[in-house]
């Protein structure tokens, strides 16, 4: 998902540049080979007759991300360059994705600036979040929680509605079929426990919405055995809340690089 949002957007970049080398002067002109190669040296002449001190930031990483190595180009990205983050005067996540995007491209190192992005991820609030418990057979099952230190009795009907006090971290969704996560427990463990075989499974969802989107990866134990359960879902904030724009591009920067960008998948495909 994140690989295919991430060729799109760089093909954007590419298409952007294309229109502006038509409206300098190759309008109405086929499509074609030639023309890109045209497209690419109008570029090149733009920025070989501006001074480097009239390049901003943003043309020299868009222009860097549809040349490549450029040293002109090099130099405005490095002069405006801040503790492993762009610009100095202010460091945004959306400027340092671009910048680490740019880099990417010219086989730079960017690991101090992809230490830099992880360590400005925070946890996704804006999503809703659910613990599902199956019993395989669909009987009735006496079910565990443990989280806090405390355990938590609640019970599995043969319908597979829920029934019982599963304490401060959760509370029966209003269909019966789901313990709702408190937002104040969203970085806890969970850890479950049934006397009959049985799966466990998180979902969520986008706040106001009706759309539950099911993770991928569930548990099974076999009768008073234990699974374990932990949300994982990070975003980058502007302020105090996820931007989804900033964690789109941050994502995408930092899959392009090798990272693991699975902890943002939650808020990005809800969002």
């Amino acid at each position: 998902m994140i690989k295919k949002v991430g060729v799109l957007l760089l093909a954007l970049f590419f298409t952007s540049f294309f229109v502006i080398a038509q409206n300098n002067g190759t309008n109405n002109v086929p499509a074609s080979t030639n023309n890109v190669e045209k497209a690419y040296q109008c570029l090149e002449n733009l920025i070989d007759d501006k001074d480097q001190d009239d390049i901003s930031l943003q043309e020299a990483v868009f222009s860097n991300l549809a040349l490549g190595s450029n040293s002109k180009l090099k130099s405005v990205i490095d002069a405006e360059k801040g503790n492993n983050c762009w610009p100095s005067s202010s460091c945004t996540i959306k400027d340092t994705a671009q910048v680490l995007l740019a880099f990417e491209r010219t086989k730079k190192n960017t690991d101090d600036i992809e230490t830099w992005l992880l360590d400005q991820a925070g946890v996704a609030s804006e999503l809703t979040w659910f613990l599902q418990i199956d019993i395989e057979n669909h009987e009735q099952s006496a079910c565990t929680l443990t989280y806090q230190d405390t355990d938590k009795k609640i019970t599995v009907n043969e319908d597979m509605t829920l029934s019982g006090n599963a304490g401060s971290c959760f509370a029966i969704s209003s269909s019966g079929f789901w313990l709702k996560v408190n937002n104040n427990c969203i970085e806890e463990n969970f850890r479950i426990s049934c006397d009959k075989d049985f799966i466990t499974s998180l979902l969520y969802q986008r706040q106001g919405s009706n759309t539950i989107f099911v993770s991928p990866i569930t548990h099974s134990a076999a009768a008073l055995g234990t699974t374990e359960e932990k949300i994982n879902s990070k975003c980058f904030k502007l302020g105090n809340s996820c931007n989804y724009e900033v964690s789109l591009l941050a994502a995408i920067a930092l899959d392009q690089t090798g990272n693991d960008v699975s902890a943002f998948l939650p808020y990005l495909l809800a969002l």
